[in-house]
């Protein structure tokens, strides 16, 4: 019995309101134990249960398409759905995170290799100690020639030498520099093929490369058909070339010998023996005289 009401014989039976959710619902409700660990079911004036102790969150989702109530999912569950939706972002995340970095990578490698590699060319010369290094036109970044220029006919029987009436330099950074730089001016201003020196030496101690051993310079009419052009970096009127300087120059000329570039008896000729000029510096030019191979006659 319900008050006044007397129900026999009957089932599916409904007193008091119903209500009808046209959409899904998730209703928040706690489930409260009391001290002696019997469920509260006790429900406030406000519509809120008193929980005096512990409280388990519990989902209730209504089916729209039913009356019914759809079983009650634990909180844990939830928090296990929450937990997964989490998981899922970060992983998307970390995986985004992982190709942009991939295409960083694969970027910087193309620069990288895009970029002239810093090579040298590095020989060994038994006839004089030590190790020379001869710096290679790509490494120092040269212009291509402007048009080629006729082939040596080896082995030469002159070297030539001169300075290039420029300041020194002691770092590769600074010899690269003034290398460029005369390069442009012989191209540029003098209207040559290329840079007009077979060989520059640095007062870094490395030798760069011009010309280079097999092709016609362009430092001394007359000879250039018949000799290797080798520009002592800096001016030289009162000083000479540092020792590893002029290590490095000696060095050259006997790798020249060893590789049948230059003959075994070849002429050491000073710029100012075969051209009307003052290079390459009077202090440098009374040095060479002591020099092995030194002509005083051409």
């Amino acid at each position: 019995s319900f008050g006044n009401i007397v129900v026999s014989s009957s089932s599916d039976v409904h007193f008091g309101n119903k209500t009808f959710y046209n959409g899904p619902v998730t209703i928040k409700q706690f489930v409260c134990t009391t001290k002696n660990g019997t469920i509260d079911a006790h429900h406030s004036e406000n519509g809120y249960r008193n929980c005096d102790d512990s409280k388990v969150d519990v989902d209730e989702v209504l089916d729209p398409m039913s009356n019914q109530e759809v079983e009650p999912m634990v909180g844990w569950k939830n928090r296990m759905l929450q937990w997964g939706r989490k998981m899922k972002c970060t992983r998307t995340r970390l995986t985004m995170l992982a190709i942009i970095c991939v295409c960083v990578m694969v970027v910087l490698v193309a620069v990288l290799f895009s970029l002239p590699r810093l090579e040298e060319e590095t020989a060994t010369n038994n006839a004089v100690s030590g190790t020379l290094r001869i710096i290679n036109r790509r490494t120092w970044l040269a212009q291509p020639a402007v048009r080629p220029s006729n082939p040596l006919q080896h082995p030469v029987p002159y070297v030539v030498i001169l300075h290039t009436a420029t300041d020194n330099c002691s770092t590769q950074a600074e010899c690269v520099f003034i290398v460029r730089h005369i390069q442009t001016f012989h191209i540029e201003s003098n209207g040559w093929n290329d840079i007009g020196y077979s060989f520059l030496v640095g007062g870094d101690g490395n030798v760069y490369e011009g010309r280079g051993w097999d092709t016609e310079g362009a430092f001394a009419y007359g000879y250039n058909s018949r000799a290797i052009g080798i520009a002592f970096i800096g001016t030289f009127t009162v000083d000479v070339p540092e020792p590893k300087q002029i290590l490095a120059g000696k060095q050259l000329m006997e790798l020249g010998v060893t590789m049948g570039k230059i003959s075994p008896h070849y002429k050491l000729l000073a710029h100012r023996q075969v051209s009307p000029t003052e290079s390459p510096g009077l202090a440098f030019y009374e040095f060479l005289k002591t020099w092995p191979h030194w002509a005083e006659h051409p």
